[in-house]
């Protein structure tokens, strides 16, 4: 539990946090309402993508490397010795077990079936042999973005893991962010 991989608030009170703090920068005039972009990963890749899934969203464009986009599926995608170890610490003070239909509502993959007129844009990148964070979380959240018309990239970053250690991935990753949200800027604001 101090790993950072369970609270009981999953998808219901970390999205609302970022909302949160994104209206505070923006009443204090910290911010471009028109150019808010998140970019986060892992854990905080769930919790930006279940904010921007919201009606509340706040954001322009979200970045999400190596995110969890489905937590109804997460446990069966890890290795066995991942999952052996992560099996416990899921079961979120006896709610639901990990695999169970209520998390996959609570996840990105679940809050984006609802989105009508969605106009966020989405770039998911993610590390070709992550061992912690399968692949297929941001290939199924991209494929089922695409199927419902809303602007999505997924990004596999080769030769690379969960963490961006070798340089040339860095700059890859890096570089395209950088394009990303030089597509996606409203032009005339600072």
């Amino acid at each position: 539990r101090d790993a950072g991989l369970v609270h009981p608030y999953w998808a219901e009170q970390w999205n609302q946090d970022l909302v949160l703090a994104v209206q505070w920068a923006l009443k204090e005039k910290q911010c471009d309402p028109a150019n808010v972009f998140c970019l986060a990963t892992g854990y905080g890749a769930f919790a930006a993508l279940s904010a921007a899934f919201q009606a509340s969203n706040p954001f322009r464009g979200v970045v999400c490397l190596n995110g969890i986009s489905d937590l109804g599926s997460f446990q069966n995608e890890l290795s066995p010795f991942l999952s052996s170890m992560t099996q416990l610490g899921f079961d979120l003070n006896g709610e639901k077990p990990m695999g169970d239909p209520y998390w996959t509502a609570r996840s990105p993959l679940g809050l984006c079936s609802g989105l009508e007129n969605y106009s966020t844009a989405i770039l998911l990148a993610h590390g070709e042999n992550n061992p912690r964070i399968p692949k297929m979380q941001s290939m199924r959240l991209h494929e089922e973005l695409q199927k419902r018309g809303i602007e999505s990239e997924y990004l596999e970053l080769k030769h690379t893991g969960h963490q961006l250690v070798q340089e040339k991935v860095r700059l890859q990753f890096l570089s395209r962010v950088s394009d990303f949200m030089a597509e996606q800027m409203v032009p005339g604001n600072p």
